[in-house]
């Protein structure tokens, strides 16, 4: 078993992280389990646009794209 050496950013474990993880930047380098990577990338979400949790930004609204407006054409204000 490889000596750890890396501490997770999220729970603080330590753990193994390979040098090929560290060249290619990796989710390894940052977390110990993708669990606490998804916490990690939260963290940082909301870090970078705190309101975002205030406003209760969900996935399918952060993925909109506003090319494809053709839904809400009948509710248009004329």
């Amino acid at each position: 078993m490889n000596k750890p050496n890396t501490k997770c950013r999220v729970c603080g474990k330590s753990y193994f992280c390979c040098s090929d993880s560290r060249k290619i930047g990796s989710w390894r380098t940052m977390a110990c389990s993708t669990e606490c990577f998804r916490e990690y990338m939260e963290r940082i979400g909301t870090s970078r646009n705190p309101m975002a949790k205030e406003l209760n930004v969900t996935e399918d609204n952060r993925n909109y794209n506003d090319a494809d407006s053709s839904q809400f054409d009948d509710q248009a204000v004329g």
